[in-house]
């Protein structure tokens, strides 16, 4: 199950996801007949994040109900903070793309409790981020750059490759939407200058 799992991985990364899915799923059923439940709901949540990576409303909506889920056996099996918290973000994501904001709020908000008490910061910047983003799409450019800010400082601790970046993109376009066009630009053009380091 586990070998099977790991050629899902490697099909994900070099870009067939398809035939990764197929072998996702494979060894999500080799794993539970085992009884390796845990490792069956480790497997779930990246097949999920397949479903996700497609797009569209239905493939948003299974990668919802496998994230829901993994998350139930998580606890059942005391996993890691990081991995509850981790599973907890990706549901508010899928919540926010299937249009209900209020729900992806409670599960980002519920994500970054987690992350928090841990410190775990790698996941309190991704929370951080997709609250800013949500925010934003929503029309309240002043509230996402009080999301956008700290998740660029602590991006910017973890010498994250892409993550200052896409933050600098955001937050120069709520800048831009609040009227403050000279720091929107000073953000565009530090985020232009970002990609280029890693390119």
């Amino acid at each position: 199950g586990e070998l099977t799992w790991y050629l899902g991985a490697v099909l994900s990364s070099l870009g067939d996801i398809a035939k990764a899915m197929e072998y996702y799923q494979r060894a999500i059923e080799i794993l539970s007949e085992a009884d390796q439940h845990y490792s069956a709901a480790v497997v779930q949540f990246d097949l999920a994040e397949a479903y996700h990576n497609l797009g569209g409303q239905e493939n948003f909506t299974k990668a919802l109900t496998m994230w829901q889920e993994s998350l139930v056996t998580f606890r059942r099996f005391d996993a890691s903070n990081h991995l509850i918290a981790l599973c907890l973000n990706n549901i508010g994501v899928a919540y926010q793309q299937l249009g209900d904001p209020s729900m992806a709020i409670n599960f980002y908000e519920q994500a970054g409790a987690i992350a928090e008490e841990n410190n775990d910061h790698l996941e309190r910047c991704r929370v951080l981020h997709n609250i800013g983003h949500l925010k934003l799409t929503l029309g309240d450019a002043q509230g996402a750059l009080a999301f956008f800010n700290p998740a660029l400082e602590l991006a910017e601790l973890l010498r994250s490759r892409e993550g200052p970046g896409l933050i600098r993109t955001c937050m120069a376009e709520a800048l831009a939407k609040v009227g403050d066009a000279a720091q929107a630009r000073r953000f565009f053009e530090s985020a232009l200058a970002s990609f280029a380091e890693i390119h």
